[in-house]
């Protein structure tokens, strides 16, 4: 079965070229679960699955997401990391649309965005759980800050806008 498959990959992948091939008794399963070091070390023997397999891969890093998900094996990946390595690469992982499962952020730390990251990348901050992540936006537009208010994600909000259009909202900032 596949979860036997999973289960041995470090056996299987030792016996090296003794294993020629690997059928599935459950091939109706969709995808095998690994996590990102199975993924990595265990290619060869998943190799040698007769008819191929497709994979989810879970604790994915945020730099590695992109590669990961570029296999054509991989369906999809669940990103574990940093708020500060999430943000670096929050575009990159836009991107990767549903390849992404989900995100978990292994710290509490607010990721600063621009209010133009916050549009552009929607749909990967929905893929947060457990409430995450909190964001700081800047270079909100005077105009802006109403609509943002009520999320509940923003925690904070930087106004970068000129004179007059702060003062023309000036009842809506406050």
């Amino acid at each position: 079965s596949a979860a036997d498959v999973v289960s041995n990959l470090t056996d299987l992948n030792a016996l090296g070229q003794k294993v020629s091939s690997i059928t599935q008794s459950d091939s109706t399963t969709t995808a095998i679960a690994l996590t990102r070091d199975q993924w990595l070390n265990q290619t060869p023997v998943l190799d040698k699955l007769v008819g191929g397999y497709k994979a989810t891969v879970s604790g994915v890093t945020a730099a590695q997401a992109s590669e990961i998900a570029a296999d054509g094996h991989v369906s999809t990946v669940q990103i574990s990391d940093s708020g500060a390595n999430i943000q670096a690469r929050l575009d990159d992982l836009q991107d990767l649309g549903a390849q992404i499962s989900g995100i978990a952020q292994s710290d509490t730390d607010a990721l600063t965005i621009t209010a133009s990251q916050l549009s552009a990348n929607a749909g990967v901050l929905t893929k947060f759980g457990n409430g995450k992540p909190s964001l700081i936006v800047t270079e909100v537009a005077a105009a802006n800050v109403a609509s943002l208010v009520g999320n509940a994600k923003v925690s904070a909000l930087r106004v970068e806008d000129s004179a007059y259009n702060i003062a023309a909202n000036l009842d809506a900032l406050q």
